[in-house]
Order: structure tokens, then C-alpha cells, then sequence
């Protein structure tokens, strides 16, 4: 396949893959960020988080594990691991949906649920802004869910910007604490999203929130590019 060729083939699969996040497994999103950052970037130019932002780490270790995989073959890899999933997904309709995924979180997908029974918590994950516009309320604008994360936190994790955007408008805290004390911006920092990052700070959020064991958001940052926007 010419470079150019593979190229469009690979940013139409990574345009496509934001539709399938639901149904993947974390391992499996482990893989496709370590070839996406491959193909994007090249091998791994950054140093390892800290041992405290778990997630991150994985991020890293995925990434790292392909040392000086080629961007043509990171590509490939890509390609073919999508087409595994879905034989024709070059045949579908666009997505409405772009951009690169969080694999922050690791947990279960929820695609098995009805739609009568996912809750505006499974909204924001899945990127639905209008229906989360529609089901809103007060009451649960500002709430944790059962594994301790509210829906500011779960937007700030995929790396979300309009959702951030969108629960703020609709009157989510901007510093709202986790069970363990991490605000949005913890999340967007550690998982890299510098869109976020840099949005939340717009909005005025607080540097200076530490969480329950100590750490600034600047602490968390996965790399200096984060730590250099914070520190502004």
C-alpha cells in the first residue's frame, strides 16, 4: 500500500473508531492507542508518570512496548486491528464523531444496556451531548456515580472538550472532587487531553485542589507540555 494510500486509510480508521469504542474491551483500547501514538508520533519520546497515576502508566507501558515500530507499520497494525473488529467498517457511513478516545478509566462496556436504561452518566461517556442537554437536572448535575467519578470527571477523561463545555453551562462545579479527591483537571492531566486542560482553565479552574493524597493536578500532568500550560 503507497504512503499516501495507507495514510487516508489509517485517519479514515481513526475516524471510525470512536463508534466501536462501546463494544472494545480496555486491552484492546490499549492497542489502538499504542499504534495511533505510533503512527501520529513515533516511538514513545516521554518519560514514565508516576507511579500514582495508574492509568497513565498503562497508556505509557502500551506505547513503549512497540519501540521503533515504524509509523507505516504502526499504521498497518491499526488498520487490520480494526478490520478484525469490523470486516467492513471502511464500507459504513462516516461517523459523526472524530478524535482520539480515553482508555484512562478501565472498565466494562455498557453497550449491552437499552437505551431506556443508560442514565445520563452512560450520555456523557458516550459522547451524547443532546441527550444530556434533554435529561439533565440540578439535582444530578453535581453527583458521583457508583464508582465514585461525576459526569465532569467522566467528559474530562475521554477528552471531551464540548461536553466539558456543555456540563459546565449546565451548572457542573468545576472543581467537584472525586472519591479520591481529584477534580476534572486532575483527569485531563494525567490522561494528556491539553484541549481540556487548557479549556478548564478558562473556566477558572483551581490549581492549587489537591486530592486526598496530596497531588496537585500539576503533579499527575502525564508529560511537560501539560506541566508548561499549568504552570502559565
Amino acid at each position: 500500500m503507497a504512503e499516501e494510500s495507507l495514510r487516508l486509510k489509517f485517519n479514515a480508521a481513526a475516524e471510525h473508531l470512536p463508534s466501536l469504542v462501546p463494544s472494545l474491551k480496555p486491552d484492546q483500547l490499549l492497542q489502538f492507542y499504542a499504534f495511533y501514538k505510533q503512527a501520529t508520533v513515533g516511538k514513545c519520546n516521554t518519560s514514565r508518570p508516576n507511579w500514582y497515576a495508574i492509568e497513565a502508566k498503562q497508556k505509557w507501558d502500551a506505547w513503549n512496548s512497540l519501540g521503533n515500530m515504524s509509523s507505516e507499520e504502526a499504521m498497518s497494525k491499526y488498520i487490520a486491528l480494526l478490520s478484525e473488529h469490523v470486516t467492513d467498517w471502511d464500507t459504513l457511513e462516516k461517523p459523526t464523531t472524530n478524535g482520539w478516545v480515553s482508555v484512562s478509566t478501565m472498565r466494562d462496556s455498557d453497550s449491552d444496556l437499552e437505551e431506556s436504561e443508560k442514565d445520563i452518566f452512560d450520555r456523557v461517556k458516550e459522547g451524547d451531548i443532546d441527550k444530556v442537554k434533554s435529561s439533565a437536572s440540578t439535582e444530578d448535575i453535581n453527583l458521583l456515580d457508583e464508582e465514585g467519578l461525576g459526569l465532569l470527571h467522566w467528559a474530562a477523561d475521554r477528552g471531551n472538550r464540548d461536553m466539558v463545555k456543555c456540563l459546565l453551562e449546565l451548572g457542573a462545579d468545576i472543581n467537584l472532587k472525586d472519591s479520591t479527591g481529584q477534580t476534572a483537571l486532575h483527569y485531563a492531566c494525567a490522561c494528556g487531553h491539553k484541549e481540556v486542560v487548557e479549556f478548564l482553565l478558562q473556566y477558572s479552574a483551581d490549581v492549587n485542589v489537591a486530592c486526598n493524597d496530596g497531588f496537585l493536578p500539576f503533579d499527575i500532568a502525564v508529560d511537560d507540555e501539560i506541566r508548561n500550560i499549568i504552570k502559565k
